[in-house]
């Protein structure tokens, strides 16, 4: 049985301490405190990078309140404790088809999926956390295990650095579109194992 986790495990990159954050339901009102009001006014962020973020004109209050009226939707969130702003977010469609089986077989689709931008080095002289990305992919894949369908897809940007890190995390390329975006999968038994890595599954 798959655990779906309502906690994971960061790295603090100032400390090199492992802390425990919270996996929570993303509302509209969290996610207009927490992402719209914060991940892209942080003034420690290099301002002319951060206009070139592919999530830069990302609504999350507007995604938040769009997948209420959706069936089968989940929004989570990562919360440090005593930490202001979400670490990162996503959003989860829980029976989407899957891109390399036949038409009727169904996976978890990540619709979409950010870190807080302090947390991408690319941006930030000092990242503040790190494996965000990672545990909300380990909530997607928990899920497929415990939906018993045929692992996660999603749809990534033709950007070298976001294929990768899907990549490294167990997506494979599948197709390209006439629009460049990159559709990828985690099978099913990437998921299992990398669920059982991480001892999510028993």
């Amino acid at each position: 049985m798959a655990i779906l986790p309502d906690q994971c495990w960061l790295t603090d990159c100032r400390t090199g301490q492992q802390v425990l954050a919270d996996c929570v339901e993303l509302s509209p009102k969290l996610a207009e405190d927490s992402i719209a009001k914060r991940w892209m006014n942080d003034p420690i962020l290099k301002c002319k990078a951060i206009q070139g973020e592919d999530d830069f004109d990302w609504d999350w209050p507007a995604i938040v309140r769009q997948s209420r009226t959706q069936l089968l939707r989940e929004a989570t969130a990562i919360f440090v404790p005593g930490r202001d702003g979400a670490q990162g977010a996503m959003l989860l469609r829980l029976r989407a088809y899957s891109y390399t089986a036949e038409p009727s077989k169904q996976a978890v689709k990540i619709e979409f999926l950010a870190t807080a931008p302090w947390n991408r080095t690319w941006l930030v002289d000092e990242q503040r956390y790190a494996g965000i990305g990672t545990a909300l992919i380990l909530r997607a894949a928990a899920h497929s295990h415990l939906l018993a369908i045929d692992g996660v897809v999603l749809d990534a940007v033709p950007q070298r650095r976001t294929v990768d890190f899907y990549k490294r995390r167990g997506f494979d390329e599948i197709a390209e579109t006439s629009s460049g975006i990159i559709k990828m999968q985690m099978s099913a038994d990437t998921a299992r194992c990398l669920l059982k890595e991480k001892g999510l599954l028993r």
